[in-house]
């Protein structure tokens, strides 16, 4: 029974301990984010993590990547694995990373706090003496004439008791100045998603599935969105209208 209200307890602390993880409103790289692309994407399972650079965003941009959303803000320094979080959230494959430590804040704060109040016992301890004494007369009647009895008892009795009572005393506030110092961080983020793709070498495309009616051909390096990828071919937006192509066709 106690394994199972152990396991209960375990279970509820990581369901709240969760939900506070994966709470928007929790995420500190919420607080200053900027959305870029407001399209929706699937969450991703997956984030490949790099550092902060302008090289590293123009590297990705140039090959079909685009920036979802941008975070910046100063906070105490706040672990990476919220920036991750927060990306595969909105869907984001890559993320670039940086902290930035600008100095920090001394002070002293007061705390204050109870403990519990002083315990008294009192004990009472009473006794006694009691004496008693009794007398009994008896008469018994007869057809002869009659007799007459007495009889005394006496007799003494001593006692004590002892009664001990708690009293708990109240709370007492404690207070004390204690010093402190927090180091601040400019934090940031750039949540990127894989929107642009291209191929190696001039591709056939076409207006249908069956891959039947060709158009023409989508030049090496030009860019185009695949929105899906089933059965024999690939569905990708080209020139703003839908084009198919074969599926076996390598894309980059």
């Amino acid at each position: 029974m106690k394994i199972k209200l152990l396991l209960i307890g375990i279970g509820i602390f990581t369901l709240f301990g969760c939900g506070a993880y994966m709470n928007k409103n929790m995420n500190p790289y919420y607080f200053g984010m900027k959305t870029i692309d407001p399209q929706v994407y699937k969450k991703s399972k997956d984030v490949k993590s790099y550092k902060y650079e302008e090289s590293s965003v123009k590297y990705f941009l140039k090959r079909g990547y685009v920036i979802k959303a941008k975070s910046a803000f100063r906070e105490r320094y706040v672990h990476s694995s919220w920036a991750e979080l927060a990306a595969k959230q909105m869907g984001a494959t890559v993320m670039l990373t940086k902290s930035d430590y600008v100095g920090s804040v001394s002070g002293r704060r007061t705390l204050a706090w109870t403990v519990p109040g002083d315990t008294y016992r009192v004990t009472s301890n009473t006794n006694g003496n009691i004496s008693y004494n009794s007398n009994t007369d008896a008469y018994v009647y007869g057809s002869s004439g009659y007799a007459i009895g007495n009889s005394t008892t006496n007799g003494n009795v001593n006692y004590n008791s002892s009664t001990t009572t708690t009293i708990q005393g109240p709370d007492k506030l404690r207070v004390a100045s204690v010093p402190y110092q927090n180091h601040y961080y400019d934090q940031y983020a750039v949540f990127m998603v894989k929107k642009y793709y291209w191929t190696a070498t001039d591709v056939p495309y076409y207006s249908d599935k069956k891959l039947e009616n060709f158009v023409g051909y989508i030049k090496a390096g030009e860019w185009f969105l695949l929105s899906e990828k089933k059965g024999k071919y690939r569905r990708l937006i080209y020139n703003d209208k839908f084009a198919y192509i074969d599926k076996k066709v390598e894309v980059y």
